[in-house]
């Protein structure tokens, strides 16, 4: 039921203009990891239709816009998929490698075929990433990472402000120009697209 009142009222949110709570700077949108307001559009401008979805919440996409609330979703650990790869500190990764989850989420057509899902954020240091990937993650205590320290036998130059709860992480692979960078913050202004 409430899917279907959420469905009725995203096209008059639409219309009066950006979702609540959502902000702009140029082509970054200000995203809390807990209240994801998203305008979800192809470079080309063209807005996805469809559903996305985080563990057992999800919420439709209509013209591009949705709404999908992690507030109070506790999630629990598993143990083969929550490896903490890039030393976060966090208890769960929901991770798009690729911009594309499947198994715990994802952004998904109205026939149930999955699409990728892309963020980046404006505080990326770098000209162009070298690989895109993205993941929300949970913590039940506040994580501070600065300064370039070392993960799984590589330099990682760290950014890291999570808030207890869920949090929104960008991790950079390192290359022959520069080390592994990872950031992550709550509230912070990304770049959203799909294709």
């Amino acid at each position: 039921m409430r899917f279907w009142l959420l469905l009725a009222l995203l096209p008059l949110l639409a219309a009066c203009g950006e979702l609540p709570g959502a902000g702009t700077e140029g082509e970054y949108q200000l995203l809390n990891a807990e209240e994801l307001r998203m305008r979800i559009t192809a470079w080309n401008g063209t807005p996805f239709q469809g559903t996305l979805r985080v563990l057992t919440r999800e919420a439709p996409v209509v013209d591009g816009r949705v709404y999908l609330s992690l507030r109070g979703l506790v999630p629990t650990p598993d143990p083969y998929l929550d490896t903490d790869p890039w030393c976060t500190g966090t208890q769960v990764q929901v991770a798009w490698w690729n911009g594309m989850n499947g198994d715990r989420g994802g952004l998904f057509y109205p026939g149930g075929g999955e699409t990728r899902l892309y963020l980046l954020p404006r505080a990326f240091p770098y000209r162009y990433p070298a690989l895109e990937y993205w993941a929300l993650v949970y913590t039940g205590e506040g994580v501070v990472k600065r300064g370039l320290q070392a993960c799984g036998g590589r330099q990682v130059q760290y950014d890291l402000e999570l808030s207890p709860g869920w949090n929104l992480v960008y991790a950079e692979p390192p290359t022959p120009e520069h080390a592994a960078w990872v950031y992550g913050r709550r509230e912070a202004y990304w770049k959203v697209s799909w294709y």
